[in-house]
């Protein structure tokens, strides 16, 4: 487990998550994205606790 100093810098570090959004994304068709996230979703059930 981090230590809390290591967490603190961490969050207090500048990223820009639009701009790692952009990149990681970049060149991926919207068919290809939804393909992507259908099958994400179908691995990765939403379990919720009655």
């Amino acid at each position: 487990m981090k230590n809390t100093s290591e967490i603190q810098i961490k969050l207090q570090m500048d990223f820009d998550y639009t701009e790692w959004q952009k990149k990681k994304f970049d060149g991926v068709s919207p068919d290809d994205f939804n393909a992507a996230a259908v099958a994400y979703a179908k691995e990765n059930p939403i379990r919720i606790n009655p």
